[in-house]
């Protein structure tokens, strides 16, 4: 359950959460570890796009927020690489230039599940997160056999009460069977 009572409580989300998140090459996500760390949350960095979709694979964040100017790869190539292979709802960051909201609305419907101004604002982005927490777990009806459960949507498995951490791939071979 999460904690309600106010965005500077020692911990806003109430289990620890792990970000990706995809630097802006001109800074305005440079502040966000040191913003989001007493709220519940792991902030990892990544320099450029390609650097941060290797290291969503083996992980399991909560969010993927990634800036409309990425590095090293498109933006839409990486919303729809992350929406494709991994499930993990990516949170675009734009700031108020008309370019930068063009590319922010296309990564929506690429698959981008929430646009946020740049910087990002601290409660801004807790209350996405609580949101995009709350649909996550709206339609959590499992696929069951003998003692696993298989979450399509939201690309998890559990063996009895115990999640068990898998690559896209390794996913997609539990659901075939």
């Amino acid at each position: 359950m999460q904690n309600r009572a106010s965005p500077s409580s020692a911990s806003v989300l109430a289990t620890r959460q792990q970000i990706l998140c995809v630097e802006s090459p001109s800074g305005l996500t440079d502040e966000l570890p040191e913003a989001l760390n007493c709220d519940g949350l792991e902030v990892r960095k990544f320099g450029d796009g390609v650097r941060a979709l290797l290291g969503l694979y083996g992980s399991s964040p909560a969010a993927v927020l990634v800036p409309t100017d990425v590095m090293a790869v498109s933006l839409l190539t990486f919303v729809e690489a992350v929406a494709r292979d991994s499930k993990v709802p990516v949170i675009v960051g734009f700031t108020q230039d008309v370019s930068s909201a063009r590319s922010a609305f296309s990564a929506l419907e690429a698959g981008a599940c929430a646009l946020l101004a740049l910087p990002f604002d601290r409660e801004a982005l807790i209350s996405t997160l609580r949101a995009i927490g709350r649909q996550r777990k709206g339609g959590r009806i499992p696929v069951e056999y003998g003692g696993i459960r298989l979450f399509r949507d939201q690309h998890e498995v559990y063996v009895g009460s115990a999640a068990v951490h898998l690559s896209p791939r390794e996913f997609r071979i539990i659901e075939y069977l």
